[in-house]
């Protein structure tokens, strides 16, 4: 592993030595404040395997890799943003144990 313990990159590679994907975590906090608690969260921000090595395995080493980081800094809740169009990556991370909790919605505002 890679970066520092507050935001760790990881590579995946082939036995090979060739890298086949990777990932990037956040370690996020939010202090509590008159409208809300203190939370503590991983972010999954990104992921990607290659396409020639996708259902090898690799994305789930690296999603799981990320859930020991969590674990280790006493953190119990990872979450991640996924395109509404990416039904395959919806489906990954459902069978990974993802569960929808809330919807985040874009407004784009026309220019005048």
């Amino acid at each position: 592993m890679a970066g520092s313990c507050r935001d760790p990159r990881l590579v995946c590679e082939a036995t090979d030595g060739t890298a086949v994907g990777y990932v990037i975590a956040v370690n996020r906090e939010r202090s509590e404040s008159p409208f809300t608690s203190r939370q503590q969260w991983v972010e999954l921000d990104q992921i990607a395997v290659r396409e020639d090595h996708r259902a090898s395995g690799a994305g789930r080493l690296l999603a799981l890799a990320v859930v020991e980081w969590a674990k280790g800094l006493g953190v119990d809740t990872l979450e991640l943003t996924v395109w509404e169009f990416n039904q395959t990556a919806q489906a990954f991370f459902a069978g990974l144990g993802f569960e929808l909790i809330h919807q985040r919605q874009a407004w784009r505002i026309p220019e005048p």
